[in-house]
């Protein structure tokens, strides 16, 4: 049986950060109930738009909004609402083909 110095529970961005600042002083785990971490509101953070998340309403609503959020009309806001940004996503081996068809479908 393994022995962990830390247990993390939740492998959101706190739960993330915080087993990385433990890491140098011990063994660390992280608890996730769901499939992946970020799940909750990490995942689903207004910060970032990722054309890929939910399902298949979800996906076609979210590529729908993209021109409006991008170029909105000028009595909207003073610019876009948009700002490109970085995304890194992960996939175990046996992902590899669901990653590349999520994001094929991204463009």
């Amino acid at each position: 049986m393994a022995s962990y110095d830390f247990l993390i529970v939740g492998a959101g961005i706190v739960g993330a950060a915080i087993a990385y600042r433990l890491a140098p002083h011990g063994r660390v785990a992280i608890l996730e109930k769901e499939a992946q971490p970020g799940y909750h509101a990490t995942g689903r953070s207004t910060a970032t738009f990722v054309e890929s998340y939910g399902g298949q309403a979800a996906h076609l609503l979210t590529v729908a909004s993209r021109g409006f959020l991008e170029s909105p009309p000028a009595d909207f806001c003073d610019g876009a609402l948009l700002a490109r940004r970085g995304n890194l996503r992960f996939a175990r081996p046996g992902q590899r083909e669901q990653l590349a068809q999520t994001l094929a479908a991204c463009g």
